[in-house]
C-alpha cells in the first residue's frame, strides 16, 4: 500500500514560509514568494507557463524541484440544472479521486477528498467498497480546488468527499492552513466544514490544534448496535463517546456541531427513533442536518419519498431540535461520495 510520502512534491503543498525559505535558498527576493503564492491560490495557473511574471531561470528552477500540479481532470459530469458539477480526478499514481462544485443561488460549496478509498467501510457509501489505498497529501486536496475554481467560485469548502479527513490529520491540516491563510485561499473558518464519522483520535488532534471549522458528524443512528451494523467504527467508539469528544470541540470553539443523519426508512427513522434523538441532543450543542439517502449497491435500503423525509422532519422540529434537511444535488450524476469513481472502475 502506498503513502503520501512516496509523492512528487508539487506546487500547491507550499506554504508561505516554505515559499520564502525556497526563495532564499535560490537568493531571489522575498516578494518573488508572494508573486508565486498568487499565482498558486489566486490565480490557480496550473502550469508553469502562465506563470509571466516570474523569470524564466527561475521557472526553471522550480520546475527540477515542483511538479505545477498533482491532478488532471479527467471527467465532468453536470446535473441539467447545472446546479451540482462532479469532478473525476487523476494523480499521478493514476489512481482516480472524486471532487463536486455544488451552486444555490449565492453559495458556492465544493466538496473534496482526503483519502483514495476509505478504511471505515460504512454501508452506505461507495468510498469504501473497494476498501482504503492511501492517504491524500495536502496538494493533492488544494489542486482539487485550483482545478474546480477553474470554472466555479468558492464561497464555501466541505472535507465530505472520499475518506475520513481526520484520519489522515496532518495532510489536512497543512491543507487547511492553505485554504485559511491570507497568503492562500483566504477562506474564513466559519466556511470550512469538516466531516467525521466519529474517528475519536482525529477529533482530539483536531480540538487540540487552532483549526477551527465547522464539525460535521455522521451519526446516522440512535443505538450502537444498529449503528454498529454498518459503521464498523462504532464497535470501537460509541455514540456517546464520539458525542462527548464532538462537545469538547464544540466547548472549545464556540460552534455546535453539525449532526449528519441518513433518513432510510424502516430502518432509524420512526417514532421511536425521533425520541431517542430527542433525548440523545439535547445534552448536546448540535443541529440537525437530515440527508436523504442515495441508493447505494450491496446497501439493502431503497431511497426515502420525499413524504417520508417530511414526516420524520417534521416530527424533529415540532420536538424543538435545529432541523434542516439535505436534499441531493448530484444523485443523477453519481455525486454521492465514491459513486462515479466505482463506476469507472477505480
Amino acid at each position: 500500500m502506498s503513502n503520501t510520502q512516496d509523492i512528487p512534491r508539487y506546487l500547491a503543498g507550499l506554504t508561505k514560509t516554505d515559499c520564502e525559505k525556497l526563495f532564499q535558498e535560490l537568493d531571489q527576493p522575498r516578494y518573488r514568494a508572494s508573486q508565486l503564492l498568487q499565482w498558486i491560490f489566486r490565480h490557480n495557473a496550473l502550469s508553469y507557463s502562465e506563470m509571466s511574471n516570474l523569470p524564466g531561470t527561475l521557472l526553471s528552477e522550480l520546475a527540477k524541484r515542483y511538479q505545477p500540479c498533482s491532478l488532471t481532470a479527467t471527467e465532468t459530469v453536470e446535473t441539467p440544472d447545472k446546479s451540482a458539477r462532479k469532478y473525476l480526478m487523476r494523480t499521478a499514481d493514476n489512481h482516480l479521486i472524486e471532487s463536486v462544485a455544488i451552486t444555490h443561488e449565492k453559495r458556492h460549496t465544493l466538496c473534496i477528498s482526503s483519502q483514495i478509498g476509505c478504511a471505515f467501510a460504512c454501508g452506505f457509501c461507495a468510498s469504501g467498497k473497494a476498501g482504503f489505498i492511501r492517504n491524500l497529501c495536502a496538494a493533492e486536496m488544494i489542486d482539487q480546488i485550483r482545478i474546480m475554481t477553474q470554472e466555479h467560485d468558492m464561497t464555501n469548502l466541505v472535507f465530505m468527499g472520499s475518506g475520513e479527513p481526520l484520519h489522515n490529520f496532518n495532510a489536512f491540516e497543512k491543507a487547511y492552513e492553505s485554504i485559511h491563510s491570507s497568503w492562500g485561499f483566504e477562506l474564513g473558518q466559519r466556511k470550512i466544514t469538516v466531516s467525521t464519522v466519529g474517528y475519536i483520535p482525529g477529533i482530539e488532534e483536531l480540538t487540540a490544534s487552532n483549526l477551527r471549522p465547522i464539525l460535521a458528524l455522521s451519526l446516522h443512528s440512535t443505538r450502537d448496535d444498529q449503528r454498529s451494523s454498518f459503521m464498523p467504527i462504532n464497535k470501537q467508539y460509541s455514540i456517546h463517546a464520539v458525542l462527548d469528544s464532538c462537545r469538547k470541540y464544540a466547548d472549545v470553539s464556540g460552534r455546535d456541531i453539525t449532526i449528519e443523519y441518513l433518513v432510510i426508512p424502516e430502518f432509524n427513522s420512526s417514532d421511536d427513533d425521533v425520541k431517542r434523538l430527542v433525548s440523545l441532543l439535547k445534552k448536546y450543542p448540535a443541529k440537525i442536518n437530515l440527508i436523504p439517502l442515495n441508493e447505494v449497491d450491496e446497501f439493502p435500503f431503497a431511497p426515502p419519498t420525499e413524504d417520508q423525509v417530511y414526516n420524520f422532519f417534521n416530527k424533529i422540529k415540532d420536538s424543538g431540535l435545529d432541523v434542516t434537511i439535505r436534499w441531493s444535488k448530484g444523485s443523477r450524476i453519481a455525486a454521492a461520495c465514491g459513486q462515479l469513481r466505482a463506476q469507472r472502475g477505480s
